[in-house]
């Protein structure tokens, strides 16, 4: 799952391999990586409030990362 963040002009991308890879775009490199946990490939972007939301199957746990905020 991948979400474009239009006003970081970051890429967020859900590998489901326990992290969030968080790319900008603008200089086209890695520019972190977020721990979700394993299996987290299902999530949601809020443009408005600037925030992430992943499930996370195993503990079954939902995770709020605030983009604005530096993910986390």
């Amino acid at each position: 799952m991948i979400f474009h963040n239009g006003r970081t002009s970051e890429l967020y991308v859900a590998t489901g391999e326990g992290v969030l890879a968080v790319v900008d775009t603008a200089h086209g490199v890695l520019a972190q990586t977020v721990p979700t946990g394993e299996g987290a490939h299902t999530f949601a972007f809020d443009s408005e409030r600037q925030r992430l939301y992943a499930v996370v199957p195993e503990p079954p746990q939902a995770l709020l990362l605030d983009a604005a905020a530096g993910h986390g």
